[in-house]
This record gives structure tokens, C-alpha cells and sequence, in this order.
């Protein structure tokens, strides 16, 4: 069996459609992808130029203009963070809050008053539904229920904190 019908018969390689012909094989995929599933299938490949000599080609050549194309993402980003309102940092409470229960954190948490006035509390987090945070108030040794939407902050202390 020779090499030709050694490729030919690679279940690697079914996906670049190598049929024979009176030249050898050939196939239907660009000469790049033809190149690197032969050598990615271990099969000795070289890409030869239209003057006969050995090419080197990069697997992942970097993008032609890629300086117009990064100019181009602060455009979006700025459009992105321009309709970012406030229910962006209502759900990135949210989260917080969400891996605080799973992990069973302590947390810091600054609540708004019905006053106007703000009050920090540490807290066990050990339950998040209906629009409320469950925990144990380390301070008062006592279990609290805070409205989500009263808490203005939230951050994880460390667990030996008073």
C-alpha cells in the first residue's frame, strides 16, 4: 500500500473529501486546511510555492488590520456602558448575593433605612428568595430578613470577624 492510498483511506482526514486522480489526490478544501490535517494527522506535509520552493505558514496569523479593529471595540464599548442603568448593578447584586448563599459567606451589608439613614450589618448569608436576603445577625445573634432592594451594598469579610 502506498502513501497516496494510505491518506486515502484515513478516517482523520474523510472530512477533506481526498479523492484520487490521474495527479494523485486532490481535494475540495483550501490547501491551508489540507496542510494542517495532514500534519496534525502525522503524516509527513509541506506546502510548496508557486516557485517550487518549501512555504512557511503560520497556523493562526494575526488579522490584517487589526488596529481598525480594535479602535472600532471602544466604540461599542462605550455604547455597551452608555445604556448600563441601574439594573445592571441590581443584577450584579444579585449574583453577589447568590454565590454569598451558596457558599454560606459572611457578609457586610449595608442596608437603606425606611429614614434615609443607612445601617451596616454582618451577616450569615443562609437563604436568597422573594426578593429577600436570610441571614444571621452576628452582632444581635439573631436571624434577619433584609427586601434586596433595600441593600445598597454587600461584600464578603472574612468568616472571624465580630
Amino acid at each position: 500500500m502506498t502513501l497516496l492510498d494510505a491518506l486515502g483511506i484515513d478516517q482523520a482526514l474523510r472530512p477533506l473529501g481526498l479523492s484520487r486522480d490521474a495527479e494523485g489526490l486532490s481535494s475540495r478544501v483550501g490547501r491551508d486546511t489540507v496542510y494542517w490535517a495532514l500534519t496534525d494527522a502525522r503524516y509527513p506535509a509541506t506546502i510548496v510555492g508557486p516557485d517550487g520552493r518549501p512555504q512557511i505558514i503560520d497556523r493562526n496569523p494575526a488579522p490584517a488590520h487589526a488596529s481598525a479593529q480594535t479602535s472600532s471595540y471602544g466604540a461599542l464599548i462605550a455604547r455597551l456602558r452608555a445604556q448600563q442603568g441601574p439594573d445592571a448593578d441590581a443584577a450584579w447584586l444579585d449574583r453577589e448575593l447568590e454565590a454569598a448563599v451558596r457558599t454560606k459567606a459572611v457578609l457586610l451589608v449595608e442596608v437603606g433605612m425606611p429614614d434615609g439613614s443607612t445601617r451596616e450589618l454582618l451577616l450569615e448569608a443562609s437563604g436568597l428568595g422573594g426578593g429577600r436576603l436570610r441571614g444571621r445577625d452576628r452582632a444581635a445573634d439573631v436571624e434577619r430578613t433584609l427586601p434586596v432592594k433595600s441593600i445598597r451594598s454587600a461584600r464578603v469579610v472574612d468568616g472571624s470577624a465580630p
